[in-house]
């Protein structure tokens, strides 16, 4: 376990049902059952596994040996004394001592089941873990377990987050845009193709995902990533042409989602309310027709796109701005409501 109060009510029953570490690290053992403490270690298991929270990270750290197993914690070297020499574990007559009866009066102090033969391997092993027990040193302080991730080496469910979420969530200078003329589906949609967490087909064989083909489902002529759905498609690329018709604007040929929101941020204020809105819906719809490709729903036309992001654009703006947007206006130009 890791608490020094090994012989607390809790811990026991613990011990009892999951193994006497609780089934955590190197437990012969492991929990059973879908209760809470199972729940915990498979947690625990996975961060061990993909070296989020390696097994060192709380490491004992010996004083009187109280409190940690001679031979089942590991407290000398990065394995268990009985992994490291199982013929000696196996001579061991009491199996579950802790250090302190093992360290006697400034000594080691064996209690073998049978005697070991001059010349043997078993005194090979033994001359080999005396030679690792040399750098132990034993005190009159208490056995302390210490969180390796913090200078004081206190644990605490805050430290763990941070080493998730470093481990998680991509770090870089993205700024969060929050469009406030658009629903919060469309938000959260941008927010994730921002950070590139949209489950394209590409970002989905990534994760290992047994996926039909990494093509794009729309052309079948690229594989299929954000930039590849949103801007380099045959199809995205008509509907970015067909929007710089509408709005009588010439738009660059966008390279990805970074591009996009660069060049709206080079617009005025007053342009880009309406613009921000255009470019998100238009972004919206595409992946919208996307997914109905993908799981083949026939309400969904190529023909019907264009006709979509007019008609969600105008129903979103008009919905949030505080002034009347012209529905004869917005189908012949919605920039023309700049000058209005």
């Amino acid at each position: 376990m890791t608490h020094n109060d090994h012989n607390s009510i809790w811990a026991k029953v613990i011990k009892s049902i999951h193994s006497r570490d609780g089934g955590f690290g190197t437990s012969d053992r492991k929990p059973f059952g879908n209760g809470v403490w199972a729940s915990i270690v498979k947690v625990v298991d996975q961060m061990h596994e993909k070296q989020i929270m390696p097994l060192g990270s709380m490491a004992l750290h010996v004083g009187n040996g109280h409190n940690v197993s001679f031979w089942n914690d590991v407290w000398v070297g990065d394995y268990r004394l009985r992994d490291k020499f199982p013929r000696l574990y196996d001579m061991e007559s009491n199996k579950e001592c802790f250090i302190a009866e093992r360290w006697v009066e400034d000594q080691w102090v064996w209690s073998w089941n049978r005697s070991i033969r001059s010349g043997s391997r078993i005194e090979h092993q033994l001359m080999e873990m005396l030679a690792m027990l040399m750098n132990v040193n034993i005190s009159d302080t208490d056995d302390k377990w210490k969180w390796e991730f913090e200078l004081d080496g206190i644990f605490s469910v805050r430290s763990v987050r941070k080493i998730i979420d470093s481990s998680f969530l991509t770090s870089g200078n993205i700024v969060t845009r929050w469009c406030s003329n658009v629903p919060i589906k469309v938000n959260i949609m941008m927010w994730r193709l921002m950070w590139d967490r949209l489950p394209t087909r590409m970002n989905l064989a990534a994760k290992d995902i047994d996926i039909p083909s990494v093509l794009c489902p729309i052309c079948n002529n690229e594989i299929e990533s954000s930039d590849h759905t949103f801007f380099k498609c045959d199809t995205a690329v008509h509907l970015w042409r067909m929007l710089s018709r509408w709005c009588e604007l010439n738009l660059p040929g966008f390279d990805n989602t970074s591009s996009m929101l660069s060049w709206l941020e080079s617009i005025g204020v007053q342009r880009r309310r309406i613009l921000e809105v255009i470019l998100y819906t238009t972004v919206w719809c595409i992946w919208r027709f996307r997914n109905g490709v993908v799981f083949k729903d026939s309400t969904m036309k190529k023909s019907f796109i264009f006709e979509s992001i007019v008609i969600n654009s105008y129903h979103w703006f008009s919905s949030r701005c505080k002034k009347h947007i012209s529905w004869t206006l917005w189908l012949q130009n919605p920039m023309l409501h700049f000058f209005v």
